[in-house]
C-alpha cells in the first residue's frame, strides 16, 4: 500500500488534466485524418490546426510526464497509458484509429522507460535538464506516429480506391461548361456533343492518371509534413521548459517535493510525505 500525500495528489491532478486533455487531441486527430485533409499547399488554417495539434501534444506529455515523476508507484501510470490507448479507436476515424492506438502505446511505453532511467540515475537535480528531453521524447515520437499514420492511409487508399469514370466525365464537363460561359458559347447539341467527345477524348489519353497521386509524392508530402511539424515543436519547446521550471517552483515552494543539497553544487529531491 501506499500513502496518498501530497506529491500523490498532484500526481492525480496531473493525471486527471492528461486525460481530459487527450480527448481533444484525438478530436484534433480526427480533424487531420479527415479524407479531405492535406498538409500542402500550407495555408493558415492548415497551420494553425498544426500547431493546435502540437500544442495539444505537449500539452499531454507534460502532464503524463509530470504524474509519471510523482506517482508514489509506477503502476499507477497504467490506467492512464490503458485509456490513452483506447481513446483513438473511439474517436479517430477507422483508417487511422489502429495505427494510432499501436503507436500511442509504443509511445507511450518508451517514454515511460526513458523517464525512469533518466529520474533514477540523475547525479545532479535540475528539473529542465533532466524532463524536458522526456517530453520533448514524447512528442516527436507522437509527431511520427501521426506522420506514419498518414502515409499508411494515403498510401492504402492509393491502393484500394479506384477512379470512376463518371464521376470524372461529370468534373470534366462542369469545368468546360464554365469555361463556356464564360466565353458565353451557346450550349446547342453541336456544342454538346463537341463537349462529350472532347471529355471522352480526355479520359481515352488517360489524363485523369494525374487525379491518383504516386507513391513519390506521398512520401515527400509524408517527410515535408514531419518537418513542419518538428519546425512547430521547435518553435513552442520554451514552453515546455517554462512550465517545468515553474511547476518544481511550485512544488518546492508549497513544500510538495523538497530539493535539499547533498553537496555544495549537488542537488536532489525529495517527497514531503507529511
Amino acid at each position: 500500500m501506499f500513502k496518498i500525500n501530497k506529491r500523490t495528489e498532484v500526481s492525480i491532478l496531473f493525471s486527471l488534466v492528461f486525460l481530459l486533455t487527450w480527448p481533444i487531441l484525438c478530436y484534433q486527430l480526427g480533424l487531420l485524418f479527415n479524407s479531405s485533409f492535406t498538409p500542402f499547399p500550407l495555408t493558415i488554417q492548415k497551420i494553425l490546426q498544426m500547431v493546435i495539434s502540437v500544442l495539444i501534444i505537449s500539452v499531454d506529455g507534460f502532464c503524463f510526464i509530470i504524474a509519471l515523476t510523482l506517482a508514489p508507484k509506477w503502476w499507477l501510470i497504467t490506467p492512464i497509458i490503458f485509456i490513452a490507448t483506447l481513446l483513438p479507436i473511439i474517436l479517430v476515424p477507422p483508417a487511422a484509429s489502429y495505427f494510432i492506438s499501436i503507436g500511442v502505446i509504443c509511445c507511450m511505453l518508451l517514454t515511460f522507460f526513458y523517464a525512469k532511467y533518466k529520474l533514477t540515475s540523475y547525479e545532479d537535480f535540475k528539473p529542465v535538464a533532466i524532463l524536458s528531453p522526456v517530453v520533448k521524447t514524447f512528442v516527436r515520437l507522437f509527431i511520427l506516429i501521426i506522420v506514419f499514420t498518414y502515409f499508411l492511409t494515403i498510401s492504402q487508399f492509393i491502393k484500394t480506391s479506384e477512379v470512376n469514370n463518371s464521376n470524372i466525365v461529370n468534373t470534366l464537363n462542369q469545368h468546360i461548361s464554365g469555361i463556356k460561359n464564360i466565353f458565353q458559347i451557346d450550349n446547342n447539341q453541336n456544342s454538346l456533343d463537341l463537349q462529350n467527345n472532347f471529355t471522352n477524348y480526355l479520359l481515352d489519353q488517360k489524363f485523369t492518371s494525374s487525379l491518383n497521386p504516386s507513391l513519390l509524392n506521398n512520401i515527400v508530402s509524408s517527410v515535408l509534413f514531419f518537418i513542419v511539424l518538428n519546425i512547430i515543436l521547435f518553435i513552442l519547446s520554451f514552453l515546455i521548459d517554462l512550465s517545468i521550471v515553474g511547476i518544481f517552483y511550485l512544488l518546492d515552494s508549497f513544500n510538495i517535493i523538497l530539493i535539499i543539497d547533498d553537496t555544495q553544487k549537488v542537488k536532489r529531491w525529495v517527497s514531503n510525505i507529511e
